[in-house]
């Protein structure tokens, strides 16, 4: 029972009866005996709430397959609802399994009161009776009143006064004595870092620019530095402008005014916010923003409340943090309808660059969204300070600046064609000294993207 408990606590699976598996993974029919037997035994077990917590199987997940004349059955184990899980075994949640890689394995405490906590409703709006308003940065609420006047100029909340403005949006409410106190989602939308961090432990925003592969980073944001408020209201505004320069601004213009807001710069708003909605800030690690020079990706926090599949195609929203959704919507930030990765994708469909990537991992439990910034048709890479297409030049010719991994597609085109290359040819068609390109050289056989034949001068390099 152990499959049946790991799929369902993670993103299902197929437990096959009657086969067995040799050394090269190949599967071979066994068989089972009484099929009907071991049909009412299982279907008598799954049921028994003494002996799984909770039965996610219908008659249609299980069916028998006869394969060269021998009976095998297949148990198809659909993924558990978030308020279905976790899903134990023996009546004891010390008994609740998870899968990684290719085996199943006891949840760690961290990981099971994740899964309880998703499992419970959003309660981003509880009152923290013991933080008073000095908790919150009021040059942050001052900007966010600024930017919701702006937004909404008409608005009956613009006039109130700051306690009940706070109020009204949701980031304060009224504690047992009668007095105002910050939400949750209040202190982590306007509070100061070294407060937060009293309520949630493991708080930590870190965004991250390394657009030179010779460096760890190019620059660094954190909500711990205590040059800033460290909120993630203020983080969304320092970064978001960073992550928009790794994108072109077409010319357009509507009737006098440049238009410079694309779609694609929507799109990574969208999941700047995204990350910043749907984490739990319960979790490990913090959200990690990533901006490279080929994709930005974003990290946060906490497992998909709804599967991937269902949120791309949008119009499901189950929002981890409904007030902090609530607020970011209130100035035009975010989707609250369930569209926003909808959105993301058909913008990235419409405009030709390769599809996002999302990526679930359970230990800890993390998202990620990765946005691709190229499409690279075949002979052409990226000069990425004119940000333009430009064909790739035979190897005999000056090759223009490039950086990052771009430089890894040329040398990787140059190679399919040439086979081998020493490190002196490489260098004279990049245009590099000899040492650096020794140094993208050896990163890219650490990656595995390449091989070093030989030494001294008769080192040689070719494709893996």
């Amino acid at each position: 029972m152990g499959n049946i408990s790991a799929f369902a606590n993670t993103n299902g699976g197929t437990i096959l009866l009657g086969v067995s598996e040799s050394a090269d993974g190949t599967l071979i029919p066994q068989g089972v005996g009484d099929t009907e037997a071991i049909l009412k035994d299982f279907w008598n077990t799954v049921s028994n709430r003494n002996k799984v917590s909770l039965n996610i199987l219908s008659p249609s997940d299980v069916t028998i397959h006869t394969v060269d004349g021998k009976d095998i059955i297949a148990i198809n184990v659909p993924q558990a609802n978030r308020t279905d899980r976790p899903v134990y075994l023996k009546g004891d949640h010390a008994e609740t399994f998870i899968r990684r890689g290719d085996g199943d394995y006891r949840c760690t405490e961290k990981e099971l009161y994740g899964m309880i906590r998703d499992a419970s409703e959003p309660n981003d709006r509880t009152v923290l009776e013991r933080n008073g308003l000095d908790s919150l940065s009021m040059e942050t609420v001052s900007r966010y009143r600024n930017l919701f006047s702006a937004k909404r100029p008409d608005h009956v909340w613009a006039g109130l006064s700051v306690p009940e403005f706070l109020y009204r949006i949701g980031a304060v409410g009224k504690g047992n004595d009668g007095q105002f106190h910050p939400t949750k989602a209040g202190l982590l939308m306007f509070g100061f870092h070294h407060e937060i961090v009293q309520i949630f432990s493991q708080y930590f925003l870190d965004y991250q620019e390394k657009l030179d592969a010779s460096m760890r980073w190019t620059d660094r944001i954190i909500s711990s530095s205590g040059d800033w408020s460290g909120n993630i209201y203020d983080f969304f505004f320092r970064i978001s402008s960073r992550l928009e320069e790794s994108l072109r601004r077409p010319f357009q213009l509507d009737g006098i005014y440049r238009v410079d807001d694309t779609a694609m710069h929507k799109a990574v708003r969208e999941a700047l916010a995204n990350a910043l909605i749907h984490a739990d800030y319960d979790g490990e690690r913090g959200t990690v923003i990533i901006r490279g020079t080929e994709c930005i990706s974003f990290t946060n926090p906490g497992r998909f409340r709804i599967s991937p599949e269902v949120a791309k195609q949008g119009g499901i929203s189950d929002t981890r943090n409904p007030a902090i959704s609530t607020m970011f919507s209130l100035i035009d930030i975010g989707e609250r309808a369930g569209t926003g990765l909808e959105a993301i994708y058909r913008t990235y469909r419409e405009s030709g660059l390769s599809e996002p990537v999302i990526e679930e991992d359970m230990t800890p439990a993390r998202v990620r969204l990765t946005l691709p910034l190229t499409k690279l048709p075949s002979g052409m890479f990226i000069k990425e300070r004119e940000a333009e297409y430009v064909p790739l030049r035979s190897h005999r010719h000056s090759i223009p600046y490039i950086s990052g991994r771009s430089r890894e597609h040329m040398i990787l085109d140059y190679l399919d064609s040439a086979v081998s290359a020493s490190s002196s040819q490489i260098a004279d068609m990049l245009g590099l000294r000899s040492s650096r390109t020794k140094e993208i050289l050896s990163e890219m056989v650490a990656k595995g993207l390449i091989t070093a034949e030989g030494r001294g001068p008769g080192r040689r390099y070719r494709i893996r």
